[in-house]
């Protein structure tokens, strides 16, 4: 299983449409706020705070955006925490990468760090609610 688990980034990279998957990159601070507050409260969103250069990150972005096709019905939105330092300072990001699940507009977990497991257990459980 670790080994699957240690070459799935290789394997999704080589997927174009795995690597980019469902996921929102926030450009603008407007673009974030209309994206969490739309219509659908009920919805999972999970939220990424990443940085370009932290090898960490590397490694959960192909699995975030794995993810995101795994679970359409989720909303998928990845914050560059250096260029949206308010969004970042706003949820209390104190390490990259952290991940938000927010559901009805409120934060229900959080994880913060590289662990694949915990990230897709968090996800598994949150979505199925």
């Amino acid at each position: 299983m670790k080994e699957i688990e240690l070459n799935l980034p290789k394997i999704i990279e080589k997927n174009e449409k795995l690597k980019n998957g469902n996921v929102t990159e926030i450009q603008s601070n407007e673009e974030f706020e209309k994206i969490t507050s739309s219509d659908s409260k009920d919805q999972l969103i999970i939220l990424y705070f990443h940085s370009t250069i932290s090898d960490s990150c590397k490694f959960m972005n192909p699995i975030y955006s794995k993810e995101s096709v795994v679970y359409p019905t989720c909303k998928f939105i990845k914050i560059d925490s250096d260029k949206h330092s308010n969004v970042t300072e706003f949820y209390q990001i104190s390490s990259l990468p952290s991940f938000i699940f927010i559901k009805q507009n409120e934060e229900i977990d959080r994880l913060e760090g590289v662990n694949q497991t915990e990230f897709l257990t968090k996800l598994l459980n949150h979505s199925s609610h």
